[in-house]
C-alpha cells in the first residue's frame, strides 16, 4: 500500500487527485474500502451458490474450496490485508469497517457446522477461520516453502478435521 500514491490511484482511475480526496479522508480510508469492495465480491460469489446446496458438508466443502481459491487467485489482497491490518495495530487505520464481514463470515461458517451437529461449534468456527486465514499467508509466502502440500489434499483435510466430529459420536446430543 505503501508503494502506491494517490496520484497514481487517481491516474488509474482517469480522475483527478482532488476528486480522490473528495471521495476519501486518507489513502488508508481508501485502502479499506477497497478491500471490503473485493470482500463483498468474495462474499456474494461464495453466499449466492450455497444457499442452494442442502447438504451440509458439501457447504462446508464449498465454503473452504472458495476461500482458499479466492487467496490463491487474489494474492495481493492477502499482501493488502496483511497491510492494513499492520496499519491498524500501529494506530494508523480504522479496522472497524471490516469486522461486518467477519462476523457475516464467520456467523455463516457457525451455521454450517452445527448443521454438521459438530461438538463445540462456536469454538471450532474460530479455529477453522484461524486455519484458512493462516493458509492463505502461505500461499503469500508460498515461494518459500518448498514442500507445500497440493491444495486439494489440504482442502480435505480441512472438511475432515471440522467437519467429521459429530456431537452424537462424543455422547454429547
Amino acid at each position: 500500500m505503501d508503494e502506491v500514491t494517490i496520484e497514481k490511484v487517481a491516474e488509474e482511475a482517469g480522475v483527478s487527485k482532488g476528486a480522490v480526496f473528495h471521495y476519501f479522508d486518507s489513502k488508508s480510508e481508501l485502502a479499506v474500502e477497497c478491500l471490503k469492495s473485493e470482500l463483498r465480491n468474495y462474499s456474494s460469489n461464495i453466499y449466492s451458490g450455497l444457499h442452494e446446496v442442502e447438504n451440509p458438508e458439501e457447504k462446508l466443502r464449498d465454503m473452504v474450496d472458495s476461500t482458499m481459491e479466492f487467496f490463491l487467485e487474489n494474492p495481493k489482497v492477502t499482501r493488502f490485508f496483511v497491510e492494513i491490518y499492520d496499519r491498524e495495530v500501529n494506530g494508523q487505520g480504522d479496522f472497524g469497517p471490516l469486522v461486518e464481514f467477519f462476523r457475516e463470515y464467520k456467523k455463516y461458517l457457525e451455521d454450517v457446522l452445527r448443521e454438521l451437529e459438530v461438538s463445540r461449534p462456536e469454538v471450532k468456527t474460530h479455529l477453522l477461520i484461524a486455519c484458512l486465514d493462516g493458509l492463505a499467508f502461505q500461499f503469500f509466502l508460498e515461494d518459500e516453502f518448498e514442500s507445500f502440500p497440493d491444495v486439494e489434499s489440504l482442502k480435505d483435510e480441512i472438511v475432515m478435521t471440522f467437519g467429521e466430529t459429530r456431537l452424537e459420536e462424543k455422547g454429547e446430543g
